[in-house]
């Protein structure tokens, strides 16, 4: 019972301490694009979505590093499933995806796929004025 107990605490620890690590997130600002208010109704009820206008401070998007891109499923006849996902996330400090959400999807089992694969990416953090900070992003998958 005691290891039960001890490790519920740690896993609130850890997304405690994951979610006020990124309680502040920063997205690249300026000329907004189409994707810019769907990146901010995917992530500011839990992220407190701050637009860098790239004028006035630097920001560097993180970096891929490890990872991989999800294979499209198939349906019942075997032939592989054509569609588009778009999926909204935070690069940590540690340099992983969190709270991968599907913005935008043509297909349930695209969305289960491109949502596996978030939890394979592994990035180099992004940066605002060179110190290493969360960040929003926004992937696009065309199956």
């Amino acid at each position: 019972m005691k290891k039960i107990l001890a490790l519920i605490v740690l896993a609130l620890a850890t997304s405690s301490a994951t979610a006020s690590e990124c309680a502040t997130t920063y997205m690249r600002g300026g000329a907004p694009s189409k994707f810019d208010p769907l990146a901010h109704k995917a992530l500011d009820a839990r992220y407190h979505l701050v637009d860098v206008d790239p004028t006035l401070q630097s920001y560097e998007s993180p970096k891929p590093v490890a990872g991989s891109m999800p294979s499209a499923p198939t349906d019942d006849a075997g032939s592989p499933v054509h569609g588009y996902v778009l999926i909204a996330y935070v690069v940590n400090v540690a340099g992983r995806a969190e709270s991968p959400t599907v913005v935008e999807a043509s297909d349930d089992a695209l969305a289960k796929a491109a949502l596996g694969a978030t939890g394979t990416w592994h990035f180099s953090p992004g940066k605002v004025n060179g110190e290493v900070a969360c960040t929003a992003a926004l992937q696009e998958f065309k199956f």
